[in-house]
């Protein structure tokens, strides 16, 4: 709650750094920035809370089972619930590669990306030389330590 507090007085200043909006716009980006403080700090307390929880089931199971196999079981229970949360975002994302596009031939894809690559140096062509010179300072350093 102790970040909660110390963010709350620092609103009007970030808010105040936006460039001139209408009132009402002004209005939802506090009601949004206060929804995001307000649900980081939820799910502080909430992460807390499932530690919490957690450590007392580990200590129920440790008092039935031993210390080994109440840790066996805590984290089979453990491993069904990520299972449980992670096998939807699996089956939708087998979902969404069945609807995707057919694949682009090699040499249809390598010409889209050089044409992006193209494009985005005459946008940028100060950014892009920098973004170049970094990447050949890097890997000049990696190559350098082998």
């Amino acid at each position: 709650m102790s970040l909660l507090r110390l963010l709350v007085p620092l609103l009007p200043s970030v808010l105040s750094l936006l460039p001139a909006q209408q009132q009402a716009a002004r209005e939802a980006t506090r009601r949004l920035v206060l929804q995001i403080m307000l649900g980081t700090a939820a799910g502080i307390v909430l992460a807390a809370a499932v530690g919490f929880a957690l450590a007392a089931l580990y200590m129920a199971l440790e008092g039935a089972l031993g210390a080994a196999p109440g840790a066996a079981v805590e984290a089979l229970i453990l491993l069904l619930i990520a299972g449980g949360l992670v096998a939807p975002l699996m089956l939708s994302g087998a979902r969404r590669r069945g609807h995707a596009r057919p694949p682009q031939p090699l040499a249809e894809e390598a010409a889209a990306a050089a044409s992006l690559l193209a494009r985005q140096v005459e946008r940028h062509p100060l950014a892009s030389v920098a973004a170049v010179a970094l990447v050949g300072a890097v890997l000049g350093e990696l190559l350098r330590r082998r």
